[in-house]
Protein backbone atom coordinates (compact mmCIF):
# COMPACT_ATOMS: atom_id res chain seq x y z
CA UNK A 1 0.00 0.00 0.00
CA UNK A 2 1.48 3.51 -0.87
CA UNK A 3 2.07 6.79 1.23
CA UNK A 4 1.21 10.12 0.03
CA UNK A 5 1.83 12.87 1.43
CA UNK A 6 0.34 16.57 0.72
CA UNK A 7 1.64 19.38 1.74
CA UNK A 8 -0.93 22.10 1.49
CA UNK A 9 -4.27 22.11 2.02
CA UNK A 10 -5.62 24.40 -0.56
CA UNK A 11 -7.60 24.29 -3.75
CA UNK A 12 -4.60 22.37 -5.41
CA UNK A 13 -3.89 20.23 -2.36
CA UNK A 14 -7.73 19.26 -1.94
CA UNK A 15 -7.83 18.69 -5.56
CA UNK A 16 -5.19 16.25 -5.64
CA UNK A 17 -5.95 14.11 -3.12
CA UNK A 18 -9.30 13.67 -4.66
CA UNK A 19 -7.62 12.54 -7.92
CA UNK A 20 -5.46 10.55 -5.71
CA UNK A 21 -8.18 8.69 -4.01
CA UNK A 22 -10.09 8.09 -7.16
CA UNK A 23 -7.11 6.14 -9.08
CA UNK A 24 -6.14 4.47 -5.69
CA UNK A 25 -8.80 3.37 -2.90
CA UNK A 26 -6.80 1.62 -0.45
CA UNK A 27 -3.75 4.22 -0.20
CA UNK A 28 -2.82 6.38 2.83
CA UNK A 29 -3.42 9.94 2.50
CA UNK A 30 -1.65 12.51 4.77
CA UNK A 31 -2.54 15.96 4.30
CA UNK A 32 -0.05 18.31 6.12
CA UNK A 33 -1.11 22.05 6.56
CA UNK A 34 -0.33 25.31 8.46
CA UNK A 35 -4.31 26.25 7.92
CA UNK A 36 -6.85 24.43 10.77
CA UNK A 37 -9.57 25.04 8.00
CA UNK A 38 -10.03 24.42 3.90
CA UNK A 39 -10.97 27.77 2.97
CA UNK A 40 -11.14 29.83 -0.73
CA UNK A 41 -8.14 32.39 -1.25
CA UNK A 42 -10.01 33.94 -3.90
CA UNK A 43 -12.98 35.80 -1.21
CA UNK A 44 -10.87 36.46 1.29
CA UNK A 45 -11.81 39.80 0.50
CA UNK A 46 -15.64 39.09 1.44
CA UNK A 47 -14.03 37.86 4.99
CA UNK A 48 -12.64 40.93 5.49
CA UNK A 49 -15.38 43.28 4.85
CA UNK A 50 -17.18 40.71 7.46
CA UNK A 51 -19.55 39.80 4.63
CA UNK A 52 -18.75 35.81 4.50
CA UNK A 53 -17.71 34.08 7.76
CA UNK A 54 -14.63 31.42 8.07
CA UNK A 55 -17.68 28.62 7.26
CA UNK A 56 -18.83 30.09 4.68
CA UNK A 57 -14.96 30.00 2.58
CA UNK A 58 -14.93 26.59 2.87
CA UNK A 59 -15.43 24.66 -0.75
CA UNK A 60 -14.86 20.87 0.60
CA UNK A 61 -17.47 18.22 1.78
CA UNK A 62 -18.38 19.05 5.72
CA UNK A 63 -17.21 15.07 6.23
CA UNK A 64 -14.01 15.63 3.67
CA UNK A 65 -11.48 13.63 6.09
CA UNK A 66 -13.86 10.66 6.23
CA UNK A 67 -15.09 11.16 2.85
CA UNK A 68 -11.40 10.67 1.38
CA UNK A 69 -10.26 9.03 4.29
CA UNK A 70 -7.44 11.65 4.85
CA UNK A 71 -4.75 11.78 8.10
CA UNK A 72 -5.09 15.78 8.14
CA UNK A 73 -2.31 16.90 10.73
CA UNK A 74 -3.53 20.97 11.02
CA UNK A 75 -1.94 23.52 12.09
CA UNK A 76 1.57 22.04 11.25
CA UNK A 77 4.11 23.84 9.24
CA UNK A 78 6.17 21.56 6.73
CA UNK A 79 10.21 23.39 7.52
CA UNK A 80 12.32 20.77 5.92
CA UNK A 81 12.70 17.94 3.75
CA UNK A 82 14.73 14.48 3.47
CA UNK A 83 14.92 13.28 -0.29
CA UNK A 84 17.29 10.68 0.72
CA UNK A 85 15.04 9.40 3.46
CA UNK A 86 11.38 10.41 1.78
CA UNK A 87 11.06 11.99 4.95
CA UNK A 88 8.77 15.64 5.36
CA UNK A 89 10.26 17.30 8.02
CA UNK A 90 7.69 19.06 10.38
CA UNK A 91 8.27 22.02 12.75
CA UNK A 92 6.87 20.57 15.67
CA UNK A 93 10.63 18.33 15.41
CA UNK A 94 8.96 15.13 13.90
CA UNK A 95 9.13 13.53 10.28
CA UNK A 96 6.49 12.12 8.46
CA UNK A 97 7.57 9.51 5.87
CA UNK A 98 6.06 8.72 2.29
CA UNK A 99 6.57 6.98 -1.09
CA UNK A 100 4.68 9.91 -3.06
CA UNK A 101 4.79 13.97 -2.17
CA UNK A 102 2.72 16.48 -3.73
CA UNK A 103 3.48 19.88 -2.95
CA UNK A 104 0.90 22.26 -3.18
CA UNK A 105 1.52 25.34 -0.81
CA UNK A 106 0.78 27.90 -3.00
CA UNK A 107 2.54 31.26 -3.37
CA UNK A 108 3.74 33.38 -0.67
CA UNK A 109 3.64 37.32 -0.21
CA UNK A 110 6.47 39.03 -1.16
CA UNK A 111 7.52 42.27 0.31
CA UNK A 112 9.83 44.17 -1.92
CA UNK A 113 13.77 45.46 -0.68
CA UNK A 114 12.25 49.16 0.25
CA UNK A 115 14.11 51.08 2.13
CA UNK A 116 13.27 50.94 5.95
CA UNK A 117 10.42 48.32 5.15
CA UNK A 118 11.62 45.48 5.86
CA UNK A 119 10.91 44.08 9.85
CA UNK A 120 8.06 46.76 10.43
CA UNK A 121 5.28 45.10 12.40
CA UNK A 122 2.44 47.49 10.65
CA UNK A 123 3.93 45.78 7.10
CA UNK A 124 0.94 42.84 6.43
CA UNK A 125 0.81 40.31 3.14
CA UNK A 126 -2.87 39.34 1.96
CA UNK A 127 -2.49 35.65 1.69
CA UNK A 128 -4.49 33.65 4.48
CA UNK A 129 -7.00 33.75 7.25
CA UNK A 130 -4.37 34.55 9.44
CA UNK A 131 -3.38 37.68 7.30
CA UNK A 132 -6.81 38.55 7.53
CA UNK A 133 -7.37 38.49 10.73
CA UNK A 134 -4.66 40.82 11.75
CA UNK A 135 -5.96 43.33 9.17
CA UNK A 136 -9.36 43.17 10.91
CA UNK A 137 -7.55 44.13 14.26
CA UNK A 138 -5.90 46.89 11.71
CA UNK A 139 -9.26 48.40 10.55
CA UNK A 140 -10.14 48.81 14.24
CA UNK A 141 -7.32 51.24 15.28
CA UNK A 142 -6.05 52.76 11.64
CA UNK A 143 -7.94 54.89 9.37
CA UNK A 144 -5.09 55.26 6.38
CA UNK A 145 -4.34 52.02 4.38
CA UNK A 146 -1.75 51.62 1.58
CA UNK A 147 -2.19 49.13 -0.76
CA UNK A 148 1.14 48.46 -2.72
CA UNK A 149 0.32 46.62 -6.09
CA UNK A 150 -3.08 46.62 -7.72
CA UNK A 151 -3.34 43.33 -9.10
CA UNK A 152 -6.04 40.42 -8.02
CA UNK A 153 -4.61 40.02 -4.98
CA UNK A 154 -4.37 44.12 -4.66
CA UNK A 155 -7.73 45.18 -5.09
CA UNK A 156 -8.99 42.46 -3.20
CA UNK A 157 -7.69 43.90 -0.26
CA UNK A 158 -8.40 47.41 -1.22
CA UNK A 159 -12.53 45.83 -1.69
CA UNK A 160 -12.22 44.37 1.65
CA UNK A 161 -11.46 47.56 3.09
CA UNK A 162 -14.09 49.61 1.29
CA UNK A 163 -16.19 47.75 4.12
CA UNK A 164 -14.69 48.75 7.13
CA UNK A 165 -14.49 52.66 7.04
CA UNK A 166 -10.87 53.23 6.28
CA UNK A 167 -9.34 55.29 3.52
CA UNK A 168 -7.84 53.28 1.01
CA UNK A 169 -4.72 54.69 -1.32
CA UNK A 170 -3.72 52.03 -3.84
CA UNK A 171 -0.41 52.30 -5.22
CA UNK A 172 1.15 50.67 -8.10
CA UNK A 173 4.23 50.77 -10.42
CA UNK A 174 2.36 49.18 -13.43
CA UNK A 175 0.42 51.71 -15.28
CA UNK A 176 -2.81 51.13 -14.54
CA UNK A 177 -4.41 48.56 -12.59
CA UNK A 178 -4.81 44.80 -13.63
CA UNK A 179 -2.09 45.11 -16.09
CA UNK A 180 -1.43 41.46 -16.62
CA UNK A 181 -5.17 40.76 -17.77
CA UNK A 182 -6.66 44.24 -18.89
CA UNK A 183 -5.83 46.91 -21.51
CA UNK A 184 -5.91 50.75 -20.35
CA UNK A 185 -9.85 51.38 -21.34
CA UNK A 186 -10.97 48.30 -19.64
CA UNK A 187 -8.83 49.14 -16.77
CA UNK A 188 -10.37 52.49 -16.63
CA UNK A 189 -13.93 51.34 -15.76
CA UNK A 190 -12.69 49.67 -12.28
CA UNK A 191 -10.33 52.86 -11.82
CA UNK A 192 -13.85 54.87 -12.16
CA UNK A 193 -15.31 52.88 -9.73
CA UNK A 194 -12.72 52.77 -6.85
CA UNK A 195 -12.78 56.97 -7.18
CA UNK A 196 -16.25 56.95 -6.92
CA UNK A 197 -15.62 54.98 -3.68
CA UNK A 198 -13.15 57.54 -2.82
CA UNK A 199 -9.80 55.43 -3.45
CA UNK A 200 -6.78 57.14 -3.89
CA UNK A 201 -4.58 55.41 -6.63
CA UNK A 202 -1.27 56.31 -8.19
CA UNK A 203 0.17 54.25 -11.23
CA UNK A 204 3.15 54.20 -12.89
CA UNK A 205 4.94 55.08 -9.87
CA UNK A 206 7.52 53.56 -7.35
CA UNK A 207 8.05 53.57 -3.52
CA UNK A 208 11.28 55.40 -2.62
CA UNK A 209 11.44 54.73 1.13
CA UNK A 210 8.81 54.47 3.57
CA UNK A 211 9.08 56.80 6.75
CA UNK A 212 9.01 54.91 10.30
CA UNK A 213 8.80 55.78 14.04
CA UNK A 214 10.68 55.07 17.29
CA UNK A 215 9.17 51.49 16.87
CA UNK A 216 9.34 51.11 13.52
CA UNK A 217 6.21 51.41 12.22
CA UNK A 218 5.49 53.09 8.88
CA UNK A 219 3.70 56.28 8.99
CA UNK A 220 4.24 57.62 5.61
CA UNK A 221 5.02 56.03 1.74
CA UNK A 222 7.00 58.29 -0.47
CA UNK A 223 6.54 57.54 -4.11
CA UNK A 224 8.64 58.31 -7.20
CA UNK A 225 5.86 60.77 -8.76
CA UNK A 226 2.49 61.94 -8.07
CA UNK A 227 0.05 59.57 -11.06
CA UNK A 228 -2.69 60.54 -9.82
CA UNK A 229 -5.90 58.87 -11.70
CA UNK A 230 -8.81 60.91 -11.94
CA UNK A 231 -12.18 59.67 -13.45
CA UNK A 232 -12.87 59.84 -17.36
CA UNK A 233 -15.25 61.95 -19.03
CA UNK A 234 -18.06 60.11 -20.26
CA UNK A 235 -19.96 59.80 -23.92
CA UNK A 236 -23.21 59.95 -23.38
CA UNK A 237 -24.42 57.87 -26.24
CA UNK A 238 -20.99 54.86 -26.87
CA UNK A 239 -21.95 53.97 -30.26
CA UNK A 240 -21.39 57.89 -31.20
CA UNK A 241 -17.51 57.28 -30.78
CA UNK A 242 -18.40 54.07 -33.08
CA UNK A 243 -19.61 55.76 -35.31
CA UNK A 244 -17.07 58.23 -35.52
CA UNK A 245 -14.65 56.07 -36.43
CA UNK A 246 -16.53 53.82 -38.96
CA UNK A 247 -14.89 52.48 -41.69
CA UNK A 248 -16.43 52.50 -45.21
CA UNK A 249 -17.41 49.90 -46.88
CA UNK A 250 -15.19 47.94 -48.73
CA UNK A 251 -15.20 48.53 -52.70
CA UNK A 252 -14.05 46.17 -55.20
CA UNK A 253 -11.83 47.47 -57.60
CA UNK A 254 -12.06 45.77 -61.11
CA UNK A 255 -9.49 46.80 -62.94
CA UNK A 256 -10.62 48.00 -66.70
CA UNK A 257 -10.63 44.29 -69.25
CA UNK A 258 -10.77 41.91 -66.80
CA UNK A 259 -12.74 39.16 -67.57
CA UNK A 260 -13.57 36.08 -65.00
CA UNK A 261 -12.10 33.19 -65.76
CA UNK A 262 -14.89 30.64 -66.41
CA UNK A 263 -13.48 27.31 -64.39
CA UNK A 264 -14.90 24.03 -65.92
CA UNK A 265 -17.26 21.86 -64.31
CA UNK A 266 -15.31 18.73 -63.64
CA UNK A 267 -18.29 16.27 -62.30
CA UNK A 268 -18.41 12.65 -63.81
CA UNK A 269 -21.69 11.87 -65.65
CA UNK A 270 -23.26 9.02 -66.39
CA UNK A 271 -25.37 7.90 -69.61
CA UNK A 272 -28.87 6.15 -68.21
CA UNK A 273 -30.61 3.56 -70.37
CA UNK A 274 -34.25 4.54 -70.93
CA UNK A 275 -35.08 0.92 -68.97
CA UNK A 276 -32.81 2.19 -66.28
CA UNK A 277 -34.69 6.03 -65.97
CA UNK A 278 -37.35 6.04 -62.92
Amino acid sequence: MKKYVVIGSSAAGVNGIRELRKYDKDAEIVLISKDKDIYSRCILHEYLAGKRSIERLRFVEKDFETLYRVNWKKGIEAVGLDRAAKEVILDDGTRESYDKLLIATGSHTFFPPIKNMQGSPNMIGFRNIDDIEVLKEVAKTKKNIVVLGSGLVGIDCATGFLELGVKVVLCDFAGWLLNKQLDPEAARAYIDAFNARGVEQHYGVGVNEVKINDKHEITAVVLSGDHRCRPQRRHRHPLRLLRRHRRRPLQRRIPPGFRPRTVPLRTRLWRVRPDQRP
